[in-house]
């Protein structure tokens, strides 16, 4: 994915803020001990991906990868959405409304921003799957979002007590299932 390195490059400053404000939030223990957990059940794909934006903003892939941990660790989300599609619009066409709640606002301890204050809408067309967009901040990457197909997918969390640790980050799984093909393999 070459449109992670021209992510990185164009939103530098945002990401390293970003990433700053998270880390000062997380637990820096349990967010390693996570993402060093978790990384194991991520796609080739997602790798260079992620690889490609900690190369391009000069971070390790680690010290990046851990923002993905964020929105488990932080169990404080609560997101609402809705999807309208055919009749059920003036339109006939599908309408999708995502509101992220984060009841926390995480701040940079140098410049005193919120993670929030940069919202940002990628429209991508990755060379291997299918084009896709959608809303996030500088430096995470997905909680909602629409393909070129028409799959509009949203994460509401619901916390409950039997959550374990295995498999990828929620954010990972919502992304790859906006432009993968069911083909590509996992590590």
């Amino acid at each position: 994915m070459k449109w992670d390195i021209k992510l990185g490059y164009f939103l530098k400053h945002e990401i390293i803020r970003n990433l700053r404000a998270l880390h000062d939030y997380l637990s820096e223990n349990e967010s390693s001990r996570l993402w060093n957990f978790q990384k194991n059940y991520i796609s080739n794909e997602i790798f260079k991906y992620i690889n490609g934006t900690a190369d391009a903003i000069g971070v390790s892939h680690d010290y990046l990868g851990r923002i993905w941990t964020w929105e488990y660790l932080s169990n404080t989300t609560h997101c609402s959405s809705v999807i309208a599609d055919g009749p059920a619009t003036s339109s006939n066409e599908l309408i999708h409304v995502y509101s992220l709640d984060f009841p926390y606002r995480p701040k940079d301890p140098i410049t005193g921003l919120c993670i929030l204050g940069d919202p940002i809408l990628i429209v991508a067309k990755p060379e291997i799957g299918y084009c896709f967009m959608y809303p996030t901040f500088a430096g995470y990457v997905v909680e909602s979002g629409v393909n070129e197909k028409g799959i509009c997918i949203s994460n509401t969390a619901s916390p409950c007590k039997d959550e374990n640790d295995y498999g990828a980050p929620v954010g990972i799984r919502i992304f790859e299932a906006l432009f993968m093909h069911l083909t590509l393999k996992r590590q």
